[in-house]
């Protein structure tokens, strides 16, 4: 047999929680079988409370009964449910209706179990019972009123008034835990606590939070009785408004944890309407200075302007605004209070400070700054709290250079100006005059001077001239401005708040000599204001010394007198004197080669390159011999050049053609409009001083004559005989050679002499060298002797010049020594008869002996005897050779 396993659940939940007395709220009981078996006979168990809620009706599911069930009405008693199974997993219900007799907290227990669980087959009992707290609540109805002056001023103190009523009638209980909050609305505080006050009925609290400078509180009336009433007193003040009009509503709400069945009155509102003061004011500029905004007078904007004081609370107060662009500003709602008055520092420039002005509610005025002892009453305007500012009239000047500096070549040049008046006021000025120094030492321009006319008459150094009177955009020009005894440019004229114009003049400078590096000039103006009456006298920005440019304000920072600005307008001129002289030659009178004396002929070309007329021009030339010609040049105009002049000849020396060159620089001068004198080294163009080199042709030569002497020769010549050589050596060139010296390859040949030092050209020499040879056999053999010398110098530049010699200067023919050939031979037969003693019989032999001698000067070969005797027998020979004398 299986034993059933089962695991019983309850739960028990109300409907409705908490409950008001009167209401009905249903309890849902849920009796679930967790399994795994099936559970038998299973009993619900629900023990009713025994007070607050009555027993009125129940339902059970799944073919439950109940078997034991309280009276309807009744406290107390117990609720008894049954189901024969229970399936696994399965869940019956039992809903119970009570109705709710009084307020106060019910406990609702309920139990589960089945014969499983009397025979011990549940394990797990927590889970078998249930309990389920209700609260039961009074039903009320609980309103709240809440009421206020209507208006009050800035920081006064007022209450609001708080009524809480609990309503009577209809059923209707007291109301529990009754609790009213209250949270202030912006710039609304306390001022002390709120207090409440039980005006009927009862209340078991009057306890209320909160504290001055609280801006929210709470009050605990806990039990209100039915038909009681509270009255609740809030003491408040508005700290701040922020517009205009400025209202305030406040809120409160009253809360409990009874049933209120009217939540439409559970709050209720209030507002005021809070009235405040306000200080105001202008800042202007007060060009007449007179403390009243009147003509051109305006208001300066962005100026902070600061409130200080105490209020009529006794708090500190303060504030700071900015003007507009009127330059009014306002201090608004402000509480009654003694007020203070500060003008800040001022951005724009140029606005000095004027007077404080107090104004409808009174004040002190202790500088130009502050306006003090404002006593400000509540709900009061007050206005006309002024402060002036004096602008600064001012003017400025710019003077520039006008298209640059035109230069004459007589050493003037012509220079315009041009000039730019500015009013930097805030108001017209008037009375402007402009003036312009131009005499005097340098950087000024010199003396003046008056020519018929002054553009084209000429001027002395050290003098300038007006070329083009004063003109341009500005009025009261002055057509007899010079800048010496008449130093106005314009006087008289206007100009508008932020307007300008123009002047331009011209002059004309002959510089003094020696030329100054430059020259300076500044114009002046001097200026009054219109409406403000300033003059230079007492403003220094109504005159201003020229600065150099078109702007007169260069750093845009209003004012034109100050430090950087009132620069001189600088003016150069250039002036370059300048020469140039180009040096040719002609060297077409020389011959080919060239000889001492010949001349070479010198061209010159003058240019004047500077910028200035160039005077009284002459020409040097240091080169020893040459002639000049010509000069000096009067005149010569920029850019101009003369080739005519100048001319010379030079007759060259055997020192050029020795060099090969003419090397010379010739010298210009001339004298500029300061008398400043100029020179140029001659070139070979303009812009070089390259020294001219005219090239004369060398033509370097040498001859070599050799002659023999054979006066030591025998009859016939016989090898070791002397031959004697003579050399004539001859400068054919036109350059002189040095270092000559002899060379002869001829084998055995003894040269001796030299070397010679030096030849000019046509130089002869006869004696320095000589030679001496022995001839050999090989020579005689041969007939003669043929050799040739070689003569070397130098050239002036190292180079080496030659000639084989010859038997003239105009050839290069080897020299021939014939020798005399003369062959001979001699044949010497001796008989030998010693045999024949005792007398020669036919048959016996006679021997020969031959002596052969070579008897001349030539060699000898093949030589053979022949013997015409019959029957002569020879032996012997041939002799291959026999050289002279040989035996």
């Amino acid at each position: 047999v299986t034993v059933p396993v089962v695991d019983l659940l309850v739960n028990k939940i109300d409907s409705i929680d908490p409950l008001t007395v009167g209401d009905t709220t249903v309890y849902t009981v849920t009796v679930t079988n967790n399994g795994p078996s099936a559970s038998e006979n299973v009993v619900m168990t629900d023990s009713m409370p025994t007070s607050l809620v009555s027993y009125q009706s129940h339902t059970v599911s799944g073919g439950g009964t109940c078997t034991t069930v309280p009276a309807v009405g009744s406290f107390g008693g117990t609720l008894e449910c049954s189901w024969g199974v229970i399936e696994a997993n399965a869940s019956e219900t039992v809903t119970i209706s009570v109705l709710g007799e009084a307020k106060g907290t019910i406990d609702n227990n309920v139990e589960v179990k089945s014969d499983e669980t009397d025979n011990g087959w549940e394990a797990n009992l927590a889970n078998n019972t249930a309990s389920q707290d209700t609260t039961l609540r009074t039903r009320t109805d609980v309103a709240i009123t809440k009421n206020g002056p209507g208006t009050v001023a800035l920081l006064e103190d007022f209450d609001f008034i708080l009524g809480v009523e609990v309503v009577s009638g209809g059923g209707l209980a007291e109301a529990d835990d009754v609790t009213v909050t209250d949270s202030l609305p912006a710039n609304m505080e306390l001022t002390g606590a709120p207090v409440a006050l039980v005006t009927s009925g009862s209340a078991t609290s009057t306890s209320c939070t909160g504290a001055a400078g609280g801006t929210s509180f709470s009050c605990d009336l806990g039990t209100v009785s039915s038909g009681g009433q509270v009255e609740i007193t809030v003491p408040v003040q508005v700290t701040a408004a922020t517009s205009s009009p400025y209202f305030r509503t406040n809120f409160a709400s009253v809360t409990t944890s009874s049933f209120d069945q009217n939540s439409a009155n559970n709050t209720d509102n209030d507002s005021v309407t809070v009235v405040f003061s306000s200080l105001a004011g202008t800042v202007y500029r007060d060009f007449a200075d007179n403390a009243v905004f009147d003509g051109s007078d305006s208001g300066v904007s962005g100026i902070t302007m600061t409130l200080t004081g105490t209020d009529v609370d006794g708090d500190a107060v303060n504030r700071t605004v900015t003007t507009d662009g009127n330059g009014d500003y306002a201090f608004n709602y402000l509480p009654e209070g003694s007020y203070t008055v500060t003008r800040g520092a001022v951005g724009e420039a140029y606005l000095s400070d004027g007077q404080s002005l107090d104004g409808s509610e009174g004040g002190g005025t202790p500088s130009a700054v502050v306006i003090n002892g404002i006593a400000l009453p509540e709900a009061t305007d007050a206005t006309d709290y002024d402060f002036t500012l004096i602008p600064q009239a001012r003017v400025g000047i710019a003077k520039a250079l006008s298209g640059g500096v035109t230069s004459d070549i007589d050493g003037s040049f012509t220079a315009s100006f041009d000039l730019v008046v500015e009013n930097f006021s805030l108001e017209t000025l008037i009375n402007i005059e402009v003036t312009d120094a131009l005499a005097g030492a340098n950087p000024l321009f010199g003396i003046r001077a008056t020519p018929a006319d002054p553009v084209n008459d000429p001027l002395a150094n050290g003098t300038y001239a007006i070329v083009s009177a004063p003109s341009g955009s500005c009025s009261g020009t002055n057509a007899g401005f010079n800048g010496a005894g008449d130093q106005v440019v314009a006087t008289g004229f206007t100009l508008g708040v932020g307007a300008s114009c123009t002047l331009s003049f011209g002059i004309r400078v002959q510089p003094e000599a020696p030329v100054p590096a430059g020259w300076e000039n500044q114009a002046v103006v001097e200026a009054e204001g219109q409406e403000s009456g300033q003059t230079s006298a007492t403003n220094p920005q109504l005159t201003d010394l020229s600065d150099d440019g078109t702007d007169p304000d260069p750093d845009g920072d209003g004012q034109g007198n100050e430090a950087g600005e009132n620069d001189p307008t600088p003016l150069t001129t250039t002036v370059t004197p300048a020469i140039a002289l180009i040096k040719t030659s002609d060297t077409a009178g020389l011959s080919n080669p060239p000889v001492p004396l010949e001349e070479i002929t010198y061209a010159f070309e003058v240019v004047n390159t500077g910028n200035v007329t160039l005077t009284n021009i002459t020409l040097t030339d240091i080169l020893p011999g040459i002639v000049l010609s010509g000069g000096p040049i009067a005149s010569l105009d920029p850019g101009d050049s003369d080739t005519t002049t100048f001319t010379a000849t030079y007759p060259i020396s055997q020192a050029d053609i020795d060099a090969g060159t003419v090397t010379n620089q010739a010298t210009a001068s001339g004298t500029d409009p300061f008398g400043t004198v100029v020179t140029d080294d001659s070139g070979t163009t303009t812009g070089d001083d390259d020294p001219l080199v005219t090239t004369i042709v060398q033509g370097p030569g040498i001859a070599l004559v050799k002659t023999a002497d054979t006066s030591a020769f025998g009859s016939p010549p016989q090898a070791g005989d002397i031959i004697s050589y003579a050399f004539e050596v001859t400068n054919t060139g036109n350059v002189t050679l040095t270092d000559v010296t002899l060379t002869d390859i001829l084998p055995g040949i003894v040269l001796s002499g030299g070397p010679i030092a030096s030849m000019a050209p046509g130089d002869v020499d006869t004696t320095t060298f000589t030679a001496t040879y022995a001839i050999t056999q090989a020579d005689i053999t041969a007939g003669e002797v043929t050799n040739q010398a070689t003569v070397t110098g130098d050239d002036p530049g190292g180079n080496p010049v030659t000639d084989d010699s010859g038997t003239t200067t105009g050839d290069d023919d080897p020299t021939v020594v014939p020798i005399t050939q003369a062959p001979a031979i001699t044949l010497d037969k001796i008989a030998d008869a010693t045999g024949f003693e005792d007398g020669a019989v036919p048959g016996d032999v006679i021997p020969y002996s031959f002596t052969v001698t070579n008897t001349g000067n030539m060699i000898l070969t093949d030589v053979t005897v022949t013997d015409l005797l019959p029957g002569v027998v020879l032996t012997g020979g041939p002799i291959p050779v026999m050289n002279p004398g040989d035996v």
